[in-house]
């Protein structure tokens, strides 16, 4: 199965940290595609950089915390599955591993894994689909654009994306399958 990673970016030199995280997890067929908010020249570096399983593709300047960025990505989505991380938060060690044991167990259902927010506290506390509990860095959805919601240019996207996605997903709610892993760290600095 491939994976599409989708990464708004505004430049942020977290980024390289972000992708040295990344990039080494890859498997063949596998993509990252970096969305830049406007021109970015640091993000178009690291495409060359990494070459071929990293594209740059700019979006005209939204400022709008990555939910254009995201959804330009989602329509550009080749894997069979996507996932979602920010140029400042880093995937933990053994992450997209995880995420490929966990499609073969439970294939075609969206996912919901945990991460470290940048309070240090894991999400999710529950398993319930609400704001303040469910987050970008912990998407895990099949690529099925009939079924994939939209990501609003607002502060709370994520759970906007996540709430419109279930809304049409067959079994809504009852589809998301719930995993205590732990995907990203979202907190500045973090480092494994």
């Amino acid at each position: 199965m491939r994976l599409s990673i989708i990464m708004p970016t505004i430049g942020r030199f977290s980024l390289w940290r972000a992708l040295n995280s990344l990039v080494p997890q890859l498997e063949a067929g596998d993509e990252v595609l970096l969305v830049g908010d406007g021109p970015q020249p640091i993000a178009k570096r690291a495409s060359e950089v990494y070459g071929t399983s990293v594209r740059y593709v700019e979006h005209e300047p939204t400022h709008c915390f990555g939910n254009a960025q995201r959804q330009l990505g989602l329509a550009m989505a080749n894997g069979d599955y996507v996932l979602f991380l920010d140029d400042d938060d880093i995937l933990v060690p053994g992450a997209l591993p995880v995420v490929r044991d966990a499609i073969r167990e439970t294939r075609d259902c969206p996912m919901l894994f945990q991460h470290i927010d940048r309070k240090g506290l894991e999400l999710w506390i529950d398993r319930v689909v609400r704001m303040g509990n469910v987050s970008t860095a912990q998407i895990v959805f099949p690529n099925r654009p009939e079924y994939l919601g939209a990501w609003k240019d607002v502060y709370e996207g994520d759970y906007w994306f996540i709430r419109s996605t279930l809304d049409t997903w067959p079994g809504g709610d009852a589809a998301v399958v719930w995993r205590p892993n732990i995907l990203a760290d979202c907190r500045p600095g973090a480092r494994y």
